[in-house]
């Protein structure tokens, strides 16, 4: 994480020669560019997303020329332990296709959003700049199959339980936090549950930086998830449009 600290710590007009352009979803996005939570004021951080076919235009190298091999290689790893994760999760549905998710993720590298976010939460001197309600990332739910997350030692991030409490995910060294995500719920009829989760304040309005990276992972653009069983809570949906419709209501 020190290196993507590097791009985040570039000054501001630096950073926003890299911004996403034309809806690419890829390249920086400053404070202000995604809210979850329409109701309160933006969320206090920045980030950068990455594609697994992201051109090499989008990557600062001027600035901080490691960044582009460091991040291909990690997402090289991420995706090698996704496709491991939803495999064990077939083998735990018991699904008679053991290779099932594999094969509807099979098109990650052109045709999917599966990607990776650097995040970046500025350290807020002033509790005072802080709004009313104002939060670090607000309520919401990830949108694919699964998240796998990677926490510095700052903490901050709550999941909200099956009680409808929101719980610390203290960070644990050395560990990857998995996320179940929206598709997968629906894929399932809710026997795995995407659970809402955010990263809040402190108690006192201030708070250290904080650095996380998400990779996101998404079915191919083309597959049409319905439940797998004969439940059919959810009706059928192509992953590209239901990612097209979550992106349309939280990017300004």
């Amino acid at each position: 994480m020190q290196t993507s600290r590097r791009f985040f710590e570039l000054p501001r007009e630096v950073k926003r020669r890299y911004a996403e352009k034309d809806g690419a979803g890829a390249g920086y996005r400053e404070i202000g560019a995604q809210t979850f939570e329409a109701d309160k004021p933006e969320d206090l951080r920045e980030s950068f997303d990455l594609h697994l076919d992201t051109p090499d235009s989008v990557y600062p190298e001027a600035e901080v020329p490691e960044l582009m091999p460091l991040t291909r290689q990690f997402t090289d790893r991420c995706k090698e332990l996704a496709l491991r994760v939803l495999y064990l999760i077939a083998v735990g549905l018991k699904l008679e296709d053991r290779c099932f998710f594999d094969k509807n993720h099979f098109e990650m590298e052109s045709k999917s959003f599966t990607g990776i976010r650097l995040l970046y939460y500025p350290e807020i001197k002033n509790p005072s700049d802080v709004k009313d309600k104002q939060t670090r990332c607000g309520e919401h739910s990830d949108w694919g199959s699964i998240t796998l997350l990677f926490q510095d030692d700052v903490g901050g991030l709550e999941i909200k339980n099956v009680e409808g409490k929101f719980v610390e995910a203290t960070p644990v060294e050395g560990t990857v936090l998995v996320n179940i995500a929206d598709l997968l719920q629906r894929w399932t009829s809710d026997r795995l549950i995407s659970a809402p989760h955010r990263v809040k304040m402190s108690t006192t309005g201030g708070s250290s930086s904080r650095q996380s990276v998400a990779f996101f992972v998404f079915p191919d653009n083309s597959t049409v998830v319905q439940s797998l069983d004969s439940a059919h809570k959810y009706p059928p949906i192509i992953t590209a449009d239901y990612a097209a419709e979550k992106i349309a209501s939280t990017f300004y």
